[in-house]
C-alpha cells in the first residue's frame, strides 16, 4: 500500500473514531433517559432496543478500526 492510500485510511480512522464518540454520547443520553422512565413503563418503551442497536453500531465501528489499523 502506498503512502497516499495509507493517509486516506488514517483520515477514515479519525472520522470513524469521531462517529463512535458521537454515538457513545448519544448512548449515554439514551441510557439516562431510559433509566428515568418509571420501571412499569420501561417495558413498553422501545428505548432498550435503541440502546442495544446503538451499542451494536459502536461495536461494529470498533471492529472496523481494528481491521484498518492492522493494514
Amino acid at each position: 500500500m502506498n503512502n497516499t492510500r495509507r493517509k486516506k485510511i488514517q483520515q477514515a480512522l479519525l472520522l470513524i473514531n469521531q462517529v463512535s464518540s458521537m454515538l457513545e454520547n448519544v448512548l449515554e443520553e439514551e441510557e439516562e433517559a431510559y433509566n428515568n422512565i418509571p420501571e412499569n413503563l420501561q417495558d413498553s418503551s422501545n428505548s432498550q432496543e435503541v440502546i442495544d442497536d446503538i451499542s451494536e453500531a459502536i461495536g461494529s465501528l470498533e471492529d472496523i478500526v481494528i481491521l484498518l489499523e492492522d493494514l
